[in-house]
């Protein structure tokens, strides 16, 4: 089944996503062991109203996903899928539904961050890595008068990629319009 067929099928419906739904991403992000607040939801929807949403199936809301642009550059985040629905091409179809309706904005450049749960659907659909995803949780050591206390030990850094190909310093302005 073509991709844009998923969304049309008649089980899987996705529709956008409002502010009743925030609940449901809170739950998905929390069950997937994600760091999202409410207020991160929140603002993801204020950021990309027309680009926010959810998937059912059978009329049971499953899945999210969000996208933001910034410029010629937009984001599609938040692609989460209830436990109990996934492997039926749910994120697939989501990531395909904020694909096509990114197309029309005529941005340069789709991009996202892939988890390992991800990465296969989204190499599935053409997203090829840049970097690999780090993701870090703690709870800072609180000081005398509640401020941060420095670290005892730098915290460790990911390995450097290399040096850029040749050429490649300043194309992300060339490319992208966007300088790191």
């Amino acid at each position: 089944m073509p991709l844009e067929s998923f969304a049309r099928c008649p089980v899987l419906r996705i529709r956008p996503m409002t502010a009743a739904d925030l609940p449901l991403g809170l739950r998905l992000s929390r069950a997937a062991g994600w760091n999202q607040t409410p207020a991160d939801w929140s603002r993801l929807l204020d950021l990309g109203p027309t680009g926010c949403f959810v998937a059912e199936r059978a009329g049971t809301a499953v899945g999210t996903t969000t996208t933001c642009v910034f410029g010629p550059i937009a984001w599609v985040a938040m692609v989460l899928v209830d436990q109990d629905a996934r492997g039926r091409g749910i994120g697939t179809a989501l990531v395909a539904h904020a694909i096509d309706s990114l197309e029309g904005l005529r941005v340069r450049s789709i991009r996202l961050d892939a988890t390992p749960l991800g990465e296969p659907l989204y190499r599935r659909l053409g997203f090829v890595a840049e970097y690999p995803l780090a993701r870090f949780q703690g709870t800072p050591a609180v000081a005398e008068f509640g401020t941060i206390a420095p670290p005892t030990a730098p915290a460790p850094r990911p390995p450097h990629p290399g040096p850029p190909p040749p050429g490649g310093i300043g194309k992300d302005v060339d490319i992208c319009n966007l300088s790191q």
